[in-house]
């Protein structure tokens, strides 16, 4: 699910920066010189204006409504057909998913919370409540988060909502509730790979590295471009002193975008002697 992006947060930094230095050059000239060219001014507000829009674009571009078609084709297996109507709390509850995917997980969560469940379907108090879930979860507040994917996979078998509950509680440090939470997302979906992978990555937590290959050798099978998978294939094998399996898994890992000086180091951090 969506985090906030620390690049946007970065140009909005530098934007403001260089707003800042082009009024500091202009007091700068005016208390030197003891008057502002015009060429000066003209370039300050062509700079300001352009740094104006930038910021326009980046809070229009955060902040863009989207129909209820387009968030049920992002989030088939969490919206599907609930919500199909025109009503008050339809148009409520998208809003709270234009808000979540514009980071604003408070005013989503908000809107969430105004609507009124016992006048929902079953499917619609799914809808809410699993996003309700995933709110929590990007604020960090995984007591919460466990709290409402339970009560969402209790409404709707899910695998998406099982694999978030078993992050949650891995995160709590209750692995053997994260692992039970994996494996009923895997027997809701055998075919999503991300459960196959929260298990490999727990169970290396837990030193259980035969455990962590066979799990993360099932997540590349179902996704072939999955690095986090192929990055522990290369942590088991380097555990299991398997060097040249542990090379052939290292650079699959980076050919899909993982960082081999990380693994590296992680390896070593574990002991592998390679």
């Amino acid at each position: 699910m969506r985090r906030k992006n620390p690049k946007i947060i970065l140009v909005v930094a530098l934007i403001l920066i260089l707003a800042a230095a082009v009024i500091g050059l202009l007091v700068y000239e005016f208390i030197t010189t003891g008057e502002l060219k015009s060429s000066s001014v003209f370039k300050a507000l062509a700079i300001l204006a352009g740094a104006a829009l930038t910021l326009g674009k980046l809070y229009t571009q955060r902040h863009i409504k989207r129909t209820p078609n387009v968030y049920r084709n992002l989030y088939p297996d969490l919206i599907g057909d609930a919500f199909s109507e025109q009503t008050k709390q339809s148009k409520t509850f998208f809003r709270a998913l234009d808000h979540y995917n514009a980071s604003a997980n408070s005013k989503a969560l908000a809107l969430l919370g105004s609507l009124d469940t016992e006048a929902l379907s079953r499917k619609e108090r799914f809808s809410v409540t699993a996003f309700t879930a995933i709110c929590y979860d990007e604020m960090r507040q995984y007591e919460k988060a466990a709290s409402e994917y339970e009560k969402a996979y209790d409404l709707q078998i899910n695998s998406t909502v099982a694999s978030n509950l078993g992050l949650c509680y891995q995160q709590l440090g209750q692995y053997d509730k994260a692992t039970r939470a994996y494996r009923d997302a895997i027997d809701a979906d055998p075919k999503n790979a991300y459960p196959y992978n929260n298990l490999a990555q727990l169970y290396i937590r837990q030193e259980e590295y035969e455990k962590a290959l066979e799990h993360a050798l099932k997540a590349t099978e179902l996704h072939e471009g999955f690095r986090q998978a192929y990055s522990a294939q290369a942590v088991c094998y380097a555990m299991m002193g398997e060097k040249e399996l542990y090379e052939k898994a290292l650079r699959h890992a980076v050919s899909c975008g993982s960082d081999r000086a990380t693994i590296e180091e992680f390896v070593r951090s574990l002991g592998a002697e390679l």
